[in-house]
């Protein structure tokens, strides 16, 4: 996918660049700031599997998905989500170049941090929503992890689809526990939640200017 100035790239590392400028992500953010417990649930393993999770339900959303040819653990996550998909009608949305907004990096030019966008889309009646998946159960940072992605599809909206969303206008869930028969909506209401979640990146990005930590 081409790159423009807004659509940061991201590094083995999983560090983010705008250019050849490093930035904080969403995940470093909360960890930083104390909502995420350092490395209290990340393994290898575990990122490889969430890795192999996204790119299923990327493939879904896009219908090129080949349940014919994966692995048993792979199958029955995609058999999961794809069912949960039909039963909620839930359908992503394409930007003004037909792209989907789905496993999409936007970079917030007013808060100055980036992030991956699992999906965007609706449930068919015409509401907005961002579906952050989750293979087990989602943590409680997951509210604030939703409420950035939800500042970042709404700041690049008219870019995107040539009109403007707030954040009022925009549902957030975190779908865990894909690969059960039935995964669980968790969904997120407060409506103070991306109040704190972008004092958070205040406050991290505030560190990394006076030197107190290093990005």
């Amino acid at each position: 996918m081409p790159t423009t100035a807004l659509e940061p790239t991201i590094d083995e590392l999983h560090r983010y660049w705008l250019g050849n400028k490093q930035k904080a992500g969403v995940s470093q953010i909360l960890e930083g700031t104390g909502f995420i417990q350092p490395n209290s649930f990340w393994t290898d393993e575990g990122r490889e599997k969430g890795i192999r999770l996204h790119a299923a339900c990327f493939e879904i959303n896009m219908e090129t998905f080949d349940f014919d040819d994966t692995d048993l653990d792979v199958y029955l996550e995609a058999v999961s989500y794809a069912e949960w998909k039909v039963l909620k009608g839930f359908k992503i949305l394409f930007d003004l170049e037909g792209k989907p907004l789905a496993e999409r990096r936007f970079y917030s030019s007013i808060h100055d941090f980036c992030g991956t966008l699992d999906a965007f889309g609706t449930f068919g009646d015409n509401a907005y929503v961002v579906v952050d998946f989750k293979r087990g159960k989602a943590m409680a940072c997951a509210k604030y992890q939703t409420a950035l992605y939800v500042q970042l599809i709404c700041e690049n909206s008219e870019r995107l689809l040539g009109k403007k969303i707030y954040p009022f206008q925009v549902k957030r869930f975190a779908l865990d526990g894909i690969g059960r028969e039935r995964p669980h909506m968790e969904p997120f209401e407060d409506k103070t939640d991306l109040n704190i979640a972008l004092a958070a990146v205040t406050c991290f990005n505030r560190q990394v200017r006076d030197g107190i930590r290093k990005l």
